[in-house]
């Protein structure tokens, strides 16, 4: 049968900040965002819901001046994503809406300059405390004829919690070479969190949540007109989804420019995944295929391969 639903939603926000200068080293920020959200969602099935949600979100940053080369931070974010409605496929009636997510994030960082100001480093601990997760999940859907309809949905888990480490370096060797990295290093998990299917995924890591990821590069400039750059950037494994215990696998990945500056435009001759990698960024557990009997299995859709291109930038 046609299947329609309309969605219709309504927001008001008020936000504010104060910046304070405590003295020459010491800085306080507290900011402050208050939202309404109203929805009202109705599907030819039967189905009708209104959500309506009132949202707090805010800051508060301690900063310290060290020095003219070094600056420490602490904060306290509070930030929230807004509820809504699964508007597609044949849903049961308990999976159409989800609430508002809310995260504490409690940071701690550190930003020096090094070797005269040719060399910095960026590095930020931080702890997150989620509230109602919002995670993207899947159902599969059985036919009388036993084929499948395989829905992906947004849901809630109950809470959970990521905590990690990210780090970024700059050095300018000479005149010729720059060497640049990050590297972020996260862990994740649920709590009390039952899927769709009925499992329980307390204590595991969250979805596409790798433990690490790189970044490392080089741009050499031999002159002011030329720029030469080379990067590798790489992940670790993850979950592909909450639904099911299906995984990517961790993957390195090399690029290339060439550039030509000039005054008033660039043009860049660039590369992407050079090796041609073949790699997963989204992976589904379903039946499908009839020649088996429909039996469950992962399928994956395969990030970009081996893509290059010019590119022209002009400034008016």
């Amino acid at each position: 049968n046609d299947f329609i639903s309309t969605f219709d939603t309504e927001s008001f926000a008020i936000y504010g900040q104060l910046d304070s200068q405590l003295n020459t080293k010491w800085s306080l920020t507290t900011g402050l965002r208050v939202e309404q959200r109203s929805a009202d969602y109705i599907n030819s099935d039967g189905f009708n819901d209104s959500i309506d949600d009132t949202m707090l979100g805010g800051k508060l940053v301690l900063s310290y001046q060290q020095n003219a080369d070094s600056f420490w931070y602490g904060s306290i974010n509070r930030g929230y994503k807004t509820g809504g409605a699964n508007t597609d496929g044949t849903l049961p009636d308990e999976l159409r809406t989800f609430n508002p997510e809310y995260l504490l994030n409690y940071e701690l960082g550190y930003k020096v300059s090094l070797l005269d100001n040719t060399a910095y480093i960026r590095t930020a601990v931080f702890y997150m405390d989620r509230e109602d997760v919002q995670v993207k999940s899947s159902k599969t859907i059985v036919r009388d004829d036993s084929s499948s309809e395989f829905i992906s949905y947004l849901g809630n888990a109950a809470t959970g919690s990521n905590m990690g480490v990210e780090i970024e370096a700059n050095w300018q060797l000479n005149e010729l070479v720059e060497l640049y990295g990050s590297l972020g290093l996260l862990d994740t998990e649920f709590n009390d969190f039952i899927n769709a299917s009925g499992d329980s995924l307390s204590d595991r890591e969250q979805a596409h949540a790798p433990n690490y990821q790189f970044n490392v590069g080089v741009n050499i400039q031999p002159n002011e007109f030329w720029l030469i750059n080379i990067s590798i950037d790489g992940k670790d494994e993850f979950y592909f989804s909450d639904s099911h215990n299906e995984q990517s696998e961790s993957v390195a990945l090399v690029n290339a420019s060439l550039s030509y500056l000039d005054d008033n435009y660039q043009v860049k001759v660039w590369a992407r995944n050079l090796t041609d990698e073949d790699y997963a960024n989204r992976g589904f557990y379903f039946g499908n295929d009839p020649r088996d009997g429909y039996t469950a299995k992962q399928y994956t859709q395969l990030s970009e391969p081996l893509v290059f291109g010019v590119t022209l930038d002009y400034q008016f």
